[in-house]
C-alpha cells in the first residue's frame, strides 16, 4: 500500500519499495529492503534500523496524507 518511496529530493518516486507493520513494541518494522543497501546511517542505530529513512521511504504516502488532511480540515471548515 505504499504509494512511493522518493530518495532524494526531485527523484521519481519507487512504487512500492517497502512495506511496513507495526511491531510488538509499537516500532514501524519497514519490510522488503536490506540493511545493506540502506545502513543506520549513525552510529548510535543498530544495523536494520531504517530511522533515518523513514520520511523517504513513505514520501508519497504522507505527502497523499496530508493533502487528504488539510483538505477534509477544509471543507468542515467551510459548514
Amino acid at each position: 500500500m505504499n504509494l512511493g518511496a522518493v530518495m532524494s529530493i526531485g527523484a521519481e518516486p519507487i512504487p512500492g519499495l517497502c512495506g511496513a507493520y507495526i511491531g510488538f513494541r509499537g516500532e514501524l518494522v519497514a519490510t522488503d529492503v536490506s540493511p545493506e543497501d540502506y545502513p543506520p546511517g549513525l552510529d548510535i542505530f543498530p544495523k536494520g534500523t531504517y530511522h533515518l529513512y523513514d520520511y523517504m521511504f513513505f514520501f508519497t504516502t504522507l505527502k497523499q496524507n496530508v493533502a487528504d488532511r488539510t483538505a477534509a480540515y477544509f471543507a468542515a471548515a467551510d459548514r
